[in-house]
Protein backbone atom coordinates (compact mmCIF):
# COMPACT_ATOMS: atom_id res chain seq x y z
CA UNK A 1 0.00 0.00 0.00
CA UNK A 2 1.45 2.94 -0.83
CA UNK A 3 2.02 6.17 1.33
CA UNK A 4 -1.06 8.65 1.03
CA UNK A 5 0.43 12.16 1.02
CA UNK A 6 -1.79 14.49 -0.05
CA UNK A 7 -0.80 17.88 1.17
CA UNK A 8 -4.81 19.19 -0.16
CA UNK A 9 -6.31 17.11 2.17
CA UNK A 10 -8.41 18.61 4.94
CA UNK A 11 -10.63 15.91 6.88
CA UNK A 12 -8.73 12.31 7.74
CA UNK A 13 -8.11 10.38 9.94
CA UNK A 14 -4.50 9.72 11.68
CA UNK A 15 -3.28 7.20 14.29
CA UNK A 16 -1.87 8.32 17.59
CA UNK A 17 -0.01 6.39 20.41
CA UNK A 18 -0.79 7.36 23.60
CA UNK A 19 1.36 7.94 26.24
CA UNK A 20 4.64 9.04 24.47
CA UNK A 21 6.81 11.63 23.79
CA UNK A 22 5.13 14.14 21.15
CA UNK A 23 8.39 12.79 18.47
CA UNK A 24 7.21 9.25 18.77
CA UNK A 25 3.05 10.13 18.88
CA UNK A 26 1.32 10.16 15.16
CA UNK A 27 1.80 7.02 12.61
CA UNK A 28 4.13 8.38 9.59
CA UNK A 29 5.06 5.02 7.86
CA UNK A 30 2.55 2.12 7.69
CA UNK A 31 5.35 -0.58 7.50
CA UNK A 32 5.07 -4.34 5.99
CA UNK A 33 5.11 -7.38 7.05
CA UNK A 34 6.26 -10.42 4.93
CA UNK A 35 4.16 -12.59 3.14
CA UNK A 36 5.71 -16.22 2.22
CA UNK A 37 5.94 -16.78 -1.52
CA UNK A 38 4.24 -13.23 -2.81
CA UNK A 39 7.12 -11.86 -5.27
CA UNK A 40 6.35 -8.36 -4.49
CA UNK A 41 6.58 -8.12 -0.69
CA UNK A 42 9.25 -6.57 0.79
CA UNK A 43 11.60 -7.02 3.63
CA UNK A 44 9.33 -6.89 6.68
CA UNK A 45 9.68 -2.81 8.57
CA UNK A 46 7.56 -1.72 11.47
CA UNK A 47 5.46 1.40 11.32
CA UNK A 48 7.23 4.48 12.47
CA UNK A 49 6.08 7.20 14.58
CA UNK A 50 6.68 10.99 14.75
CA UNK A 51 5.69 14.33 15.12
CA UNK A 52 2.08 15.74 13.56
CA UNK A 53 4.02 17.38 10.44
CA UNK A 54 4.37 14.01 8.75
CA UNK A 55 1.48 12.10 9.98
CA UNK A 56 0.02 9.21 7.72
CA UNK A 57 -3.43 10.18 6.61
CA UNK A 58 -6.46 8.34 6.17
CA UNK A 59 -9.29 8.69 4.24
CA UNK A 60 -11.73 6.40 6.26
CA UNK A 61 -12.21 5.48 9.90
CA UNK A 62 -12.67 2.07 8.82
CA UNK A 63 -9.26 2.12 7.03
CA UNK A 64 -7.80 3.15 9.87
CA UNK A 65 -9.15 0.76 12.12
CA UNK A 66 -8.13 -2.13 9.99
CA UNK A 67 -4.61 -1.09 10.07
CA UNK A 68 -4.52 -1.05 13.59
CA UNK A 69 -6.15 -4.57 14.20
CA UNK A 70 -3.95 -5.99 11.66
CA UNK A 71 -0.52 -5.21 13.50
CA UNK A 72 -1.94 -5.05 16.77
CA UNK A 73 1.12 -3.61 18.31
CA UNK A 74 2.04 -3.05 21.85
CA UNK A 75 0.27 -0.15 23.52
CA UNK A 76 -2.19 1.72 23.54
CA UNK A 77 -3.25 3.87 20.21
CA UNK A 78 -6.99 5.71 19.46
CA UNK A 79 -8.01 6.91 15.94
CA UNK A 80 -8.60 10.83 15.48
CA UNK A 81 -10.49 12.97 13.43
CA UNK A 82 -8.56 16.41 11.95
CA UNK A 83 -10.10 19.08 10.03
CA UNK A 84 -7.77 21.58 9.04
CA UNK A 85 -8.91 24.72 7.76
CA UNK A 86 -7.44 26.98 4.49
CA UNK A 87 -4.41 28.04 6.03
CA UNK A 88 -3.28 23.91 7.10
CA UNK A 89 -4.24 24.67 11.15
CA UNK A 90 -6.18 22.35 12.48
CA UNK A 91 -9.44 23.35 13.67
CA UNK A 92 -10.73 20.28 14.40
CA UNK A 93 -9.25 17.37 16.62
CA UNK A 94 -10.75 15.06 18.40
CA UNK A 95 -10.69 11.42 19.26
CA UNK A 96 -12.91 9.57 17.30
CA UNK A 97 -14.93 6.30 17.84
CA UNK A 98 -17.08 5.93 15.06
CA UNK A 99 -16.65 7.93 11.71
CA UNK A 100 -17.44 11.81 12.02
CA UNK A 101 -19.43 11.76 8.78
CA UNK A 102 -21.39 8.22 8.13
CA UNK A 103 -22.77 9.77 4.98
CA UNK A 104 -19.52 9.70 3.57
CA UNK A 105 -18.62 6.21 3.34
CA UNK A 106 -16.11 5.26 0.50
CA UNK A 107 -15.95 1.89 -0.96
CA UNK A 108 -14.15 -0.10 1.36
CA UNK A 109 -16.03 1.14 4.15
CA UNK A 110 -19.36 0.07 2.28
CA UNK A 111 -17.14 -3.85 1.72
CA UNK A 112 -16.50 -3.84 5.15
CA UNK A 113 -20.33 -2.81 5.87
CA UNK A 114 -21.92 -5.14 3.62
CA UNK A 115 -19.05 -8.06 5.44
CA UNK A 116 -20.09 -7.73 8.40
CA UNK A 117 -23.56 -7.76 8.16
CA UNK A 118 -23.70 -10.89 5.99
CA UNK A 119 -24.00 -9.63 2.96
CA UNK A 120 -21.00 -10.46 1.56
CA UNK A 121 -19.47 -11.72 -1.88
Amino acid sequence: MPEHDDTTETKYYVIERVGVEPNERYLKTLGHQLIINDTWDKEPADPKFGYSDRWFKWHSYTAACHWLARWNLPGTYRVMYVEEDEGGDALVFEHADQPVNLEQFDERDWKEYHHMNGKSN
